[in-house]
């Protein structure tokens, strides 16, 4: 994804994150779309200070061997976040998580089992977990990102929500689903 694409995700993004026109939903593949949700769900999250052991800003990501997340995500321009580096971290099983490691992680729908939902009930007070299919919240992760009628919606966990120690922006909330 080149620097032009980046940018008109992101003036997409900022008008209106959720709220998209058919015509662009369809342009993009969910993957590139999910990929710039992160990116500015991550922005729009203040964190406690402990979250972070360095200079770096940690996505996670648990998905299938085609890690085609974390490949898009892997291209945009940005490799800075809240004056931290960038670093992509990918896991194979739920043992590789811990709440150190990092500040958001995406987990595809082949990664979701029971022992995941488990590490993550204690991992959500300081981790965003987002997921991609709409059983995500209901089993126990924070977001899901999910298409919907030609569009892209945010879904937050209203236990999850309630029950974190992370700080959402009002502009990322106003646009999300609560389930």
């Amino acid at each position: 994804m080149n620097l032009k694409v980046f940018k008109r995700l992101t003036s997409i993004l900022v008008m209106s994150l959720v709220t998209w026109q058919a015509g662009y939903a369809q342009s993009f593949k969910p993957e590139e779309l999910r990929a710039s949700f992160l990116y500015h769900i991550a922005h729009y999250t203040s964190y406690p200070d402990e979250s972070f052991n360095d200079n770096t800003f940690n996505f996670c990501f648990m998905e299938d061997a085609n890690q085609s997340h974390t490949r898009v995500f892997n291209k945009l321009p940005k490799k800075r976040l809240k004056d931290k580096d960038i670093k992509l971290v990918s896991l194979e099983t739920p043992e590789q998580l811990n709440g150190d490691q990092c500040q958001v992680i995406f987990i595809g729908k082949q990664a979701e089992s029971q022992e995941l939902f488990a590490k993550l009930e204690k991992l959500n007070k300081t981790i965003v977990s987002v997921g991609e299919t709409r059983d995500f919240i209901e089993n126990g992760g924070m977001i899901t990102i999910v298409p919907l009628q030609s569009k892209m919606r945010i879904f937050f966990s209203q236990e999850q929500y309630e029950n974190t120690s992370l700080k959402f922006s009002s502009l990322l909330l106003k646009r999300a689903n609560f389930r």
